[in-house]
């Protein structure tokens, strides 16, 4: 017997609704009838809108190539409440945070209405395979709780270089000090798209990725072999600063995987080279920065800025949304906190670097031996990062294997 092949998709409400309910067939085989209540289908509902995960729905593919079309295996009552949402059949509960609102009526309020027709829906889709197959596959995903999508990830591969590193990450003392806890692989999920910003980031002209399961799952996919060059170190630069910057305190303020992402840019930002960051008078202000920001935002009675960015906060992680919070915090970040911009120039000229060789007499600073010209390399004594110009005075003469060294020794 030929065993199903099993993908995975995110819906958006709004594609349920293009496809509409004649695409989904109810197998009563595996599903009861409708059996939920109204009050069941007005939380499932307000659920979306506010943005909680509703669990996976699991489908099988039936239809050709060209036309989509699912037999519903799991997720009868929660497709068919969506459905008759839609319709305009009931509205949610009075008593709810969106109380007393048709489909209809919905559409009025902008950012409940954008929330829920962008919110996703996660189903496991079947292809192919024998009924006897489909049947036991139904009933041992019955017997267990829904994926999330850190869940769906780390089952996604059992092996991989991109896995294997974000467990790596994930297992970082950072995350020891933090609200979020690592239950259900929640710290993996974070570091995973800790890697998708690093590879899809465009600061100079303030693009971000989308960080959806399946933008997720297809970097697992493209680096499965080797990671990209300098991802590892990028990603473990910025949890040792943020370590070092936020300490054991940071459990009193970390405790949200949306401003965690967020923390996360802006120090990806700063530990590019532009800004003197590494010393302790930054650090010290950084955590000040953090504490004060995401005490202002769980502050209901602060509005401007940061009402702005508790509405941003609910809407999900698109590129836009994720934009929009950047700039709100690194405009804040940069009236309160005074940033050292580092020398823009970054490496030694010809005339400076043939002024360093002659001052050292053609030595190396690290072995004292004699280096030959087309060897040479040319340090900063004080880090390019914490301010050091680039300049003859803190050029040093070394090997370059001797260089190499010393970074490795030094981290600098």
């Amino acid at each position: 017997m030929s065993k199903p092949h099993i993908s995975y998709k995110d819906f958006s409400i709004n594609e349920l609704k293009e496809l509409g309910n004649k695409r989904f067939v109810f197998n009563t085989e595996y599903q009861r009838g409708p059996v939920w209540k109204t009050r069941q289908r007005q939380r499932l509902i307000d659920s979306l809108i506010q943005e909680y995960t509703i669990g996976a729905l699991v489908l099988r593919n039936i239809g050709g190539t060209r036309i989509a079309k699912y037999e519903v295996l799991d997720g009868q009552q929660r497709l068919a409440s969506i459905f008759a949402y839609l319709k305009g059949d009931f509205k949610t509960s009075r008593s709810s945070e969106t109380p007393d609102l048709s489909f209809k009526d919905l559409k009025s309020k902008s950012t409940m209405y954008a929330r829920f027709i962008a919110a996703p829906v996660f189903a496991v889709i079947l292809q192919g395979g024998e009924e006897q197959d489909i049947a036991e596959i139904f009933t041992r995903l019955q017997e267990g709780t829904p994926l999330n999508t850190a869940e769906k990830l780390n089952a996604y591969t059992v092996r991989g270089k991109m896995r294997g590193s974000v467990i790596e990450w994930s297992n970082h003392n950072f995350f020891k000090n933090i609200a979020i806890n690592a239950n259900r692989f929640n710290h993996r999920e974070i570091c995973a798209r800790f890697a998708l910003v690093e590879l899809g980031t465009d600061f100079e002209n303030r693009r971000f990725p989308n960080l959806r399961f399946s933008d997720l799952s297809k970097m697992y996919e493209e680096h499965n072999e080797a990671l990209p060059p300098k991802l590892d170190r990028r990603v473990r630069d910025i949890l040792n600063f943020l370590h070092k910057s936020l300490g054991k305190d940071a459990e009193l303020f970390i405790m949200n995987k949306t401003d965690l992402l967020q923390i996360y840019l802006l120090c990806s930002y700063l530990l590019r080279g532009n800004y003197s960051v590494k010393n302790d008078k930054f650090r010290s202000d950084f955590q000040d920065f953090t504490r004060k920001f995401i005490s202002d935002v769980g502050d209901v009675s602060k509005r401007g800025v940061h009402e702005k960015y508790r509405d941003l906060r609910g809407r999900g992680q698109t590129p836009e949304n994720i934009e929009k919070r950047f700039k709100i915090m690194w405009d804040l970040l940069s009236k309160s906190v005074k940033l050292k911009k580092t020398d823009e120039n970054r490496l030694f000229t010809p005339v400076q670097k043939q002024k360093i060789y002659t001052l050292a007499d053609g030595v190396c600073e690290r072995c004292e031996k004699k280096v030959v010209p087309s060897q040479a390399n040319y340090h900063h004594k004080v880090q390019y990062k914490n301010l050091g110009i680039t300049g003859v005075e803190n050029g040093a003469l070394m090997h370059k294997k001797c260089h190499t060294e010393h970074h490795k020794q030094y981290g600098f």
